[in-house]
């Protein structure tokens, strides 16, 4: 138990506040009564302590046994108030402490969702809770006081201060505090799964010295459950995302994302992107800068929204709103931020590794007094959970890696067990006709392997499907190839696999990134290691990720770049030779780019889902291209090229083999069945996450680690030799945490070196 008392320091009579009527509370916490919490319950005596110059003393539990403390404040200032509740500055008596005391008006019926959030968070770019108490006032009004850590600043004010000087932000302080207020709301989208739903530069403290950034009046923020409604009337006008301002009850936490844009742009521009004077008002602010929306978007921010009668205006083109100087990246990542839709907003993870912010992660970057930057990279586990190590390696610089605080999961980073070379490996044990333990997998033979033809793809015309004359018989096809019919009719099957002709990738791309690929890895072992794999990272020539000495290992070499969006590409891997290289990886990449995105728009249609439903989801994904190498083995059947594996989880995959090498393998009810695509088709599998999407549980699918493969496997018989090259579309964590159905788990794909390589060293 807490007692609280209240005392006129300048000894005047004491008076009640300005009491709020309880009927302005938030119409969705009807439903909710204050718990009792002994640690918090108090009585105070002699007014509400809204007025400066009163003591509170109240005494608090003791935690792990500790006996009570009696804590004494005195409220020295207002710092804010608003219709809830007041935020004053005070200072403890006993310790000297500044702290912020918000008081906030209370239902007794009522619980209070604000406390309830305060008490999970823990963040160093989050307010935090000291303490808590209730109060009484002398007409038994109940006041919640929250005693907070003090931060002088805002980011309103540090905005209005460069404005009456007439200067612009320093960009370093636009990075160092967008980047704050990200990694803030990655946090606790992810890792407490709250929405703020009231972001904005009042709301983001500052500490002047250090520009710590942290987030702050957590009073608006709520869980949100899917299906569950939730008030549309929320947020601060000019920060208000448009779905709210259509009437969206069902939203997302892509509301934050939209204000942390508008917050972006007002920081960029001095003052706010979007200052409408009503709420009609902001929504034609908003045309103005992103021009009408289309009904399709309308629809993804309001499904129930009716009223179609806009004027069509076009959308302003972005770097004319900002100073010519601006940089490109800073414009960039605004209009990530401020999509229509909010399945398009990237998220706050996303925003992290941004180049705009890649000045944060250079080892040499200060603040203009010469200063070291504020702590950015102090992640714990929690906060990255399922996060790709490739998002990992790039969310958090190298020099930073050490002081982390979940050091032991950088040291299986960092320390990555290194093994010989696979490629280099093969020559030294041609002579002796053994590989190393290591390398030999028992379980390449577990399986029986169905014979030649026990289960055929079925065959898709991807051209006819884009003629008009034949799209309706072939997207039949197609929706008979998706479902669970087809599989259940034919247990050679496989669930999810097509094959696709005619999918128009030029033969000319093909060849020359056939070409290339083999030139690449025909190059010295010094001359590959030039374009090597980082500590951490899995971009550029390197192995699979190796962990232990027990490890197993797989008989294969990797290459590994992202090719898309372009402002990821880290050229550093990219190799210069063969010269044109380079130039092949991106025009391979957009041609395959082309072919998934229009196959997923025909999937969509031919399961009945609106395209736009999955186009948006996919949209600008990252893409990249890995290239796998597999050399020739003595003992081609007791290795494995790549190990059973499932394709992320979900997703779009495409394999197209280039010439008659055989090797990959679909597990289905405990057989493995060769895939023998036919000439110069595509083999699909279209993953489980469609399956999810087209029996409406799209939530659950965005809340999956999506990834969308496209592969090329290739090899050629010349002196015993055997090549195969795997190309990827690999789509990094849209989410922050992944899920996978255990029922989609038994569908896994392996490149057995027995076929790929052969028994015999001759070919």
């Amino acid at each position: 138990m807490a007692s609280v008392s209240m005392v006129p320091s300048s000894g005047l009579k004491n008076t009640s506040g300005t009491s709020v009527g309880v009927d302005k509370l938030p119409e969705e916490m009807s439903d909710m009564r204050i718990r009792e919490d002994k640690e918090v319950e108090a009585t105070v005596i002699n007014g509400n302590g809204t007025e400066t110059g009163h003591i509170i003393v109240t005494t608090i539990n003791g935690k792990n046994g500790q006996p009570k403390q009696t804590v004494s404040y005195m409220a020295e200032r207002v710092v804010d108030h608003g219709s809830f509740g007041i935020v004053f500055q005070a200072k403890c008596l006993e310790t000297g402490e500044t702290v912020a005391i918000k008081k906030v008006l209370q239902d007794k019926r009522y619980k209070n969702r604000e406390l309830q959030t305060m008490h999970l968070l823990d963040h160093p770019n989050v307010i935090s809770l000291k303490h808590c108490f209730f109060s009484t006032t002398e007409k038994d009004e109940l006041y919640l006081n929250l005693v907070l850590e003090y931060v002088p600043e805002t980011v309103h004010r540090v905005i209005r201060h460069y404005n009456k000087v007439n200067q612009r932000m320093p960009l370093i302080f636009v990075k160092l505090y967008m980047y704050q207020i990200c990694r803030a709301l990655a946090y606790i989208h992810g890792s407490i799964g709250v929405c703020h739903r009231d972001i904005k530069p009042q709301n983001l403290l500052v500490n002047p010295h250090t520009h710590q950034l942290k987030i702050c009046d957590f009073g608006s923020a709520k869980v949100l459950v899917k299906g569950e409604p939730n008030i549309s009337y929320i947020c601060s006008r000019y920060y208000r995302a448009p779905e709210l301002i259509f009437g969206a009850t069902e939203y997302t936490t892509a509301i934050d994302i939209w204000s942390a844009g508008c917050v972006l742009a007002e920081l960029l521009l001095g003052q706010p992107l979007f200052p409408g004077e009503s709420g009609v008002d902001q929504l034609v602010q908003i045309i103005k800068v992103l021009g009408t929306p289309t009904r399709e978007e309308i629809k993804c921010m309001n499904p129930n929204y009716t009223e179609f009668k806009f004027s069509q205006i076009k959308a302003h083109p972005w770097h004319k709103i900002f100073h010519k100087r601006m940089p490109p990246e800073a414009v960039d990542l605004v209009s990530r931020l401020l999509q229509y839709s909010p399945n398009l907003r990237c998220t706050a993870l996303e925003a992290l590794v941004h180049p705009f912010f890649d000045e944060l992660r250079d080892h040499n970057t200060r603040l203009p007094n010469g200063r070291f930057l504020p702590p950015l990279f102090n992640f714990k586990p929690h906060d990255l959970k399922g996060v790709p190590l490739e998002t990992v390696a790039r969310l958090i610089p190298e020099h930073a890696r050490k002081q982390c605080a979940f050091l032991g999961f950088f040291q299986k980073i960092d320390t990555s067990i290194p093994v010989d070379n696979v490629q280099a490996l093969a020559a030294s044990v041609a002579g002796s006709g053994t590989v190393p333990p290591r390398y030999v997998r028992p379980e390449a033979n577990a399986y029986p392997v169905a014979q030649d033809g026990d289960g055929e793809l079925p065959v898709i015309d991807f051209a006819r499907l884009l003629d008009l004359r034949f799209s309706y018989e072939e997207s039949a096809k197609l929706h008979y190839a998706c479902t669970d019919e087809a599989f259940m009719h034919n247990v050679g099957h496989h669930r999810w696999y097509l094959q696709l002709l005619n999918h128009q990738v030029p033969k000319e791309v093909i060849e020359q990134m056939k070409a290339d690929t083999m030139q690449f890895f025909k190059l010295p072992l010094e001359e590959k290691k030039a374009f090597a794999q980082a500590p951490g990272g899995l971009q550029g020539y390197g192995q699979a990720f190796v962990v232990s000495e027990e490890q197993k290992l797989d008989w294969a070499g990797m290459f590994f770049v992202i090719t898309r969006p372009v402002h990821l590409r880290e050229m550093r891997f990219w190799p210069t030779r063969p010269p044109t290289f380079r130039d092949t990886l991106s025009c391979y990449s957009a041609e395959l780019k082309r072919v998934a995105s229009t196959l997923m728009e025909l999937i969509a249609k031919a399961l009945g889902i609106a395209p736009l439903r999955l186009l948006d989801i996919f949209h600008d994904m990252p893409q990249g291209v890995r290239i796998n190498y597999y050399p020739p083995c003595p003992e081609a059947d007791q290795v494995l090229g790549l190990s059973p594996h499932t394709d992320g989880g979900g997703g779009l995959t495409l394999l197209l083999q280039i010439n008659d090498v055989q090797g990959l393998q679909i597990k289905n009810k405990g057989k493995w069945f060769p895939v023998r695509p036919l000439p110069g088709a595509l083999v699909v599998n279209i993953g489980d996450v469609l399956e999810l999407v087209k029996k409406g549980c799209e939530e659950e699918y965005k809340m999956m680690s999506y990834r969308a493969f496209l592969k090329m496997f290739y090899g050629r018989k010349l002196d015993g030799r055997r090549e195969e090259a795997n190309a990827q579309i690999y789509e990094l964590l849209q989410k922050p945490f992944g899920l996978t159905s255990k029922k989609h788990m038994s569908l896994d794909t392996r490149n057995n070196c027995k076929d790929v390589s052969g028994t015999k060293r001759e070919g």
